[in-house]
């Protein structure tokens, strides 16, 4: 018996994409998409169907991420202790 790979991914709106990355609006998670080179890999049913994008490439691409603080900043004022 053949065994075919498993391609079922898990597919994640925008609006999945914004509460996982915390952003504030729909717009910003599809501008750090954007910014990201993350295509769709589907669309929703329907007349106001949302994108559906790989939720292992976000994953992936949000964990390479720089942290807090990263990229510098404005300069203290005072020495830290």
């Amino acid at each position: 018996m053949r065994s075919w790979p498993n391609t079922v991914t898990e597919r994640w709106t925008t609006d999945d994409v914004k509460a996982f990355l915390g952003l504030s609006s729909r717009e910003s998670a599809r501008d750090w998409l954007s910014t990201h080179d993350i295509c769709a890999i589907g669309r929703q049913p329907g007349r106001s169907g949302l994108n559906e994008y790989d939720a292992a490439t976000i994953r992936q691409v949000a964990a390479q991420r720089p942290g807090q603080g990263a990229g510098g900043g404005r300069p203290r004022k005072t020495p830290e202790p």
